[in-house]
């Protein structure tokens, strides 16, 4: 994943989408230290909600020992998923998941 304007406008999109659409949602895969300013490691969580008029996130982060959920820009999260893993040299990025109708 590359950060580009049109890659973050696509972003955006799809938080527009998942807050409108119920039983989907995003998980972001990111570099830590990018996002909050600590931790040398990749992480997931997922998006909780999207605040459109700040251009904000909700990360509902999964690691409750240490955080709690936090607001992040819109663009700082993008930067943090647009880095490329150590381990394997693969880019990080998002998952949309939507639930099946039931």
């Amino acid at each position: 994943m590359q950060h580009t304007a049109d890659g973050l406008a696509r972003f955006r999109d799809t938080l527009h989408a998942c807050e409108a659409a119920p039983g989907r949602f995003v998980i972001a895969n990111y570099y830590m230290a990018a996002v909050i300013g600590r931790g040398d490691y990749g992480h997931f969580s997922p998006v909780g909600a999207y605040d459109a008029a700040r251009d904000r996130i909700l990360i509902l982060d999964v690691y409750r020992v240490e955080l709690e959920p936090y607001w992040v820009p819109a663009e700082r999260l993008f930067e943090g998923m647009a880095t490329i893993n150590r381990a394997d040299g693969e880019p990080r990025g998002y998952l949309t998941v939507r639930l099946p109708a039931s």
